[in-house]
């Protein structure tokens, strides 16, 4: 068994900066063997012009494991194991090797060209570039994989929008597939098809496949879907390529939500345009309402007093809480995530920070706590 690094990427990004990869993301790095092993298949067949396919069991004895995790954010420490070279001296390359290492170098130079705007299919045969659809994946904005590059040139960074320009290079590809979740009613079922429709606030339809895992769940959706309830689906969807998602691919998970759900809330406020209030009223930036809602979701207690969800006039919007006569009210502005409290008391609260939904969530908790013991009084 002949062993050697083939590739040690840096994972940036702060879901990598405790020097940790997310479970969620270690289906990224899965796909690589699959991806590099293909990639020397071809590099052989580039030097043996007129053959169609490699020698048989070429790389049938290729495997590639993530042996460690290094510090430095997180770099994962790819290493490939070859059977075949159990006869050879430790330190002599093998075919298997040369041809795995020049496989790395072509997949990193493509990034790199994808980065740079430059000719990807120079550096990867066309069918080679749909690997993109699955490696690179699991990332996020503001997350990337960095690889070094030899001759001490700059890195290549593979990003959200790098992966996508790569994908969508290969002739004949018209979607990408990428993490998704969307919110909406259920409105139909299909047990012959086994794929359930999902209409979102804008009134979008999206088929999505029916497991028999969400099936209950997703028949009873069904059913109080005139009363107002939606689903979350989560999952991975299909994008075409002006980015607009045109059916989920898979499902990963189906959560029914609170008739008053924020996020859910939020989607139904972006749809507003200027003057939506008897000619007054200006329209809510999609990208604070998207911010709002990750801040809402993140640091709001799941088992804390849901509020009613309403725009302002002036573009931002107004938590309101109903607590047995109680009405207390925080006005949020978009552009600042300012707070302003509304109560027998009043305070700013910076919900753009942890803290001030803590105050928050410290003074709802107050109220309800003071609600009960008048009830029981």
């Amino acid at each position: 068994m002949k062993e050697f690094e083939l590739l040690s990427p840096k994972l940036e990004g702060p879901r990598f900066q405790d020097h940790s990869i997310p479970l969620d993301f270690l289906k990224d790095l899965a796909v690589f063997e699959e991806f590099v092993v293909s990639v020397a298949k071809a590099e052989w067949l580039r030097d043996h012009p007129g053959r169609k396919r490699t020698p048989p069991g070429f790389m049938s004895g290729v495997a590639v494991k993530l042996k460690q995790v290094n510090e430095g954010s997180a770099i994962p420490v790819l290493t490939a194991f070859v059977a075949a070279a159990t006869s050879l001296l430790a330190d002599e390359i093998t075919p298997q090797q040369d041809y795995l290492e020049r496989a790395c170098a072509r997949i990193v130079e493509a990034v790199s060209a994808a980065e740079m705007g430059g000719n990807v299919a120079q550096q990867l045969p066309p069918e080679m570039l749909a690997y993109f659809d699955r490696f690179g994946r699991g990332l996020r904005d503001g997350e990337s994989i960095s690889f070094r590059r030899e001759g001490g040139r700059a890195p290549a960074r593979l990003t959200p929008q790098t992966r996508r320009r790569l994908v969508l290079a290969a002739p004949g590809v018209e979607y990408i597939t990428d993490d998704a979740l969307r919110r909406g009613k259920v409105v139909d079922t299909n047990d012959t098809d086994r794929t359930f429709t999902i209409r979102l606030a804008n009134g979008q339809e999206l088929s999505v496949p029916l497991t028999l895992e969400h099936r209950e769940a997703i028949l009873e959706a069904q059913r109080d879907a005139p009363n107002g309830v939606r689903v979350a689906v989560r999952g991975i969807g299909q994008f075409n390529r002006a980015g607009k998602l045109v059916r989920f691919q898979d499902v990963e998970d189906v959560t029914p939500l609170d008739p008053l759900d924020v996020p859910a809330r939020l989607d139904e406020l972006r749809l507003l345009k200027s003057g939506w209030l008897n000619g007054e009223g200006t329209s809510l930036d999609p990208a604070s309402l998207d911010k709002i809602g990750e801040l809402f979701t993140s640091y709001y207690p799941g088992e804390l007093l849901l509020p009613y969800t309403f725009p302002t006039v002036n573009g931002g919007i107004q938590f309101e809480w109903r607590i047995n006569g109680a009405n207390p009210e925080v006005e949020i502005d978009l552009a600042s995530f300012v707070g302003e409290w509304l109560s027998d008391d009043e305070a700013t609260l910076d919900l753009g920070t942890a803290e001030g939904w803590a105050d928050l969530a410290a003074r709802i908790e107050s109220l309800v706590a003071l609600s009960s013991i008048k009830g029981a009084a």
